[in-house]
């Protein structure tokens, strides 16, 4: 069974992203301001998860509101965030709390993300710690990539749909801060 929180996920991964400072229209018709607060190329600091990384020149750091589920510029205490470029949805970050270990985590959601079942797994670092890493062909069923990292107590999961250098670039400059 799929939890609500993980239903935000796919709603976040749907939301319909414009350019800068356009209005967003999210799946209810909100409308929602883009008007950047990050300057382009600045690095956005997740205090509430411990995490940071490089924003793209382009690229804006959106976060699902949980409360309202509509889409607006990220703050550092933000549990969903996802980076946008040109109106495509790069990748989603979630910071997860009291959910085992990275192992557990995708024994339990693995279905969600990979309702086939069809995905490599590999070890990779994740600024030097282990991430437990599926990879998939890049279809609405099989995520190109998702990674699971522990952070203390927390669980960092970073999921993109296609490989693109964006996302490269954004994982090369990730790093933990707690």
């Amino acid at each position: 069974m799929v939890s609500r929180s993980f239903n935000l996920i796919l709603f976040g991964l749907s939301v319909l992203l414009v350019g800068c400072g356009q209005t967003v229209l999210v799946e209810d018709e909100t409308p929602v301001s883009t008007e950047p607060v990050l300057e382009e190329g600045t690095i956005y600091i997740n205090n509430r998860f411990g995490y940071q990384f490089a924003v793209p020149d382009g690229a804006l750091v959106y976060a699902l509101n949980l409360e309202d589920q509509t889409a607006r510029l990220a703050g550092p205490e933000d549990e969903i965030v996802f980076v946008a470029d040109e109106g495509t949805n790069v990748l989603t970050i979630r910071g997860l709390v009291d959910e085992g270990s990275p192992h557990e985590w995708l024994t339990d959601h693995v279905v969600f993300f990979y309702p086939k079942g069809e995905a490599a797994q590999q070890i990779e670092e994740l600024d030097s710690r282990q991430a437990l890493t599926l990879y998939g062909d890049g279809s609405s069923d099989s995520p190109a990539r998702l990674l699971v990292a522990q952070n203390g107590e927390q669980l960092i999961v970073i999921t993109f749909e296609q490989e693109a250098e964006l996302f490269v670039s954004i994982l090369s400059s990730f790093t933990f801060t707690l």
